[in-house]
């Protein structure tokens, strides 16, 4: 019994960490909405995480970004004592 358990527990965890790729319709609609996938894998942990977004959302991402750089910027440029 033991032999069997260890014969089939590479065969179980190979099938848990396989991928299977994406429908081809899913890829058709993300083609049409701008959207794109990201996988990586955060510090600290081994699993990949998959990030989706649209133009719409990067975009808005982007400005936000700007508009933090911006106000950073300004409160630096301010005299002193005028900038918190």
């Amino acid at each position: 019994m033991k032999r069997i358990f260890l014969t089939l527990l590479p065969l179980a965890l190979a099938a848990c960490a396989s991928t299977t790729p994406p429908a081809q319709s899913g890829a058709q609609a993300a083609a049409d909405n701008g959207t794109i996938c990201e996988r990586d894998s955060p510090t600290g942990s081994m699993l990949p995480k998959t990030r989706c977004t649209t133009a719409a959302e990067r975009e808005a991402a982007q400005r936000s970004t700007q508009a933090v750089s911006e106000a950073v910027r300004n409160q630096r440029s301010a005299p002193p004592g005028k900038g918190s």
